[in-house]
């Protein structure tokens, strides 16, 4: 938690980053940290919702639907 915790405001951010790659990866990072220590990203299901209604890329849909 104490190597994660600084991270999750910098993957909140790359979740809405301008080129796929980076949102694509983004969206692992949001999986990883939930699924390790869900209370630093409490909103994660929400978060990645309101991803898919607005991502337009495929595979960065993809990967929010595996997180889900």
């Amino acid at each position: 938690p104490e190597l994660l915790e600084p991270l999750s405001a910098s993957v909140r951010q790359c979740m809405e980053h301008p080129h796929p790659y980076v949102r694509r990866n983004a969206v692992v990072a949001v999986l990883a940290i939930h699924r390790n220590v869900d209370y630093l990203l409490p909103d994660a299901v929400e978060m990645l919702e309101a991803f898919l209604r607005a991502e337009m890329d495929s595979q960065c849909q993809r990967n929010a639907f595996l997180a889900l």
